[in-house]
């Protein structure tokens, strides 16, 4: 597929599996950090929607802050509404 940008033609493939391959490595990355929790939340390889899904409820991200930087997010809870989702 090509798209024009600024009179310029560019093929989007190279950008979608540039981006695939740059979420693959984040999610390995968040799997290594984060250990148990992520790993139920996260594929090893994710789709785009999986990603976002794995991130959204914010539990892995509030993780991950905690393992870099401990005590960043006192308390991590998980909230389950039902009509949020």
């Amino acid at each position: 597929m090509i798209i024009t940008v600024c009179k310029r033609k560019v093929h989007l493939f190279p950008l979608l599996v540039n981006a695939a391959i740059r979420r693959h490595e984040a999610a390995s990355w968040l799997q290594k950090t984060v250990g148990v929790v992520c790993a139920k939340d996260l594929p090893e390889e994710p789709s785009e929607e999986e990603f976002q899904l794995g991130l959204r409820n914010g539990i892995v991200l509030c993780n991950t802050l905690n393992k870099v930087q401990p005590g960043a997010i006192p308390k991590v809870t998980l909230l389950t509404l039902n009509f949020l989702v």
